[in-house]
């Protein structure tokens, strides 16, 4: 629905490195229902549009931009290892607005959800394989 749909890029970067973008999601693809990504343990996201590449990171934005904010999140649920947020991205920079949108942005032109899945601790795994192993060890030797 946004004016730069067809040209936009939204990903994830890691912070100590933000010059190295990782996308997950470009214009013209169709939206995915579901598209796992494992980011960095200190993540932003961004978004890349016809204006240039905007950062959550406003202070990385292109000059002139550096103090508008591109990224709205919203929590939905903060409940441990099944958080949901929302992000409502802005695609223009300021000097595309021409008054429009309240001279700041409407926050609709990409909407993103992001969910936390609880991914068991390696240690957890070996834990449940060798409980397997040892039922199945006892069930042969019933027999």
């Amino acid at each position: 629905m946004a004016a730069n749909s067809n040209i936009n890029e939204f990903g994830w970067y890691n912070i100590a490195s933000p010059s190295v973008l990782h996308p997950i999601f470009t214009g013209p693809d169709s939206a995915p229902a579901t598209d796992p990504f494992t980011p960095s343990a200190q993540y932003g996201f961004y978004l890349t549009s016809d204006g240039g590449t905007y950062y959550t990171q406003s202070s990385l934005n292109p000059v002139g931009d550096t103090n508008h904010q591109h990224f709205a999140v919203f929590e939905q649920s903060s409940t441990s290892g099944a958080e949901v947020y929302w992000l409502g991205i802005e695609d223009f920079n300021l000097s595309q607005f021409n008054g429009a949108e309240g001279g700041v942005g409407d926050y609709q032109d990409m909407l993103v959800q992001i969910s936390a899945i609880a991914v068991p601790e390696p240690s957890t795994v070996a834990l449940v394989m060798s409980g397997s192993l040892l039922m199945l060890g006892l069930r042969k030797r019933r027999r």
